[in-house]
């Protein structure tokens, strides 16, 4: 599942557009390795001079104390913060994972 609202969105410089596509794609393949994943959503959208991409699934939640995100999202996270930007993980009570990435569009935005 996609969608998006990148039609009527301000241009973005192409190396930040490239960085926020490898940072989806990199979350996307993460999703994708877990056994208990079998639908994954991915949205994006821009608001206030940034750019949101979430990716959303349906996996069962670890047991206790594994936490199957740290390892393979640290790099993204960590591009993440060179982009000034922001992400986080949610686990929603009605289940499965959410990742959210906000970065700005360009670099006169903080």
């Amino acid at each position: 599942v996609c969608s998006s609202d990148l039609e009527s969105a301000p241009e973005m410089e192409a190396n930040r557009l490239i960085a926020m596509f490898r940072i989806a794609q990199e979350a996307f393949n993460v999703a994708l390795q877990q056994e208990s994943v079998s639908v994954v959503s991915l949205s994006v959208e821009t608001t206030g001079g940034h750019v949101m991409v979430q990716l959303a699934d349906d996996r069962r939640q670890p047991s206790a104390g594994r936490d199957v995100l740290s390892n393979p999202m640290s790099s993204i996270f960590h591009r993440v913060k060179q982009l000034n930007g922001q992400a986080a993980v949610m686990s929603p009570a009605a289940g499965g994972s959410v990742f959210r990435v906000t970065i700005p569009l360009n670099l006169d935005y903080k």
